[in-house]
């Protein structure tokens, strides 16, 4: 079950974070006036760069933050366990 709640997690991380992405883009582009397009190859650098980009760092931000709650359940878990065990 923690696998397949990563897996949703992760890929909804990503999705957010290529509509970051492309939201940035957009704003970047009204900024420069549409300047970046004179040179096709600096587009795609800037498109891979600052869509990618945001779509890992959101994914891996959503993953990083599912581990620790699921660690921190864990722990929690544990910590009940031997309470329980110790009072017998």
């Amino acid at each position: 079950m923690a696998e397949v709640t990563k897996l949703i997690t992760g890929c909804a991380g990503v999705l957010i974070g290529l509509v970051a992405g492309f939201g940035l883009l957009t704003l970047l582009m009204q900024q420069v006036g549409g300047a970046l397009t004179d040179t096709p190859a600096l587009i795609v650098i800037t498109i891979a760069v600052i869509v990618g980009g945001t779509g890992v760092g959101f994914g891996y931000l959503a993953l990083w933050i599912t581990g620790a709650v699921y660690e921190k359940r864990e722990k929690a878990k544990r910590e009940a366990r031997k309470k329980r065990s110790f009072k017998k």
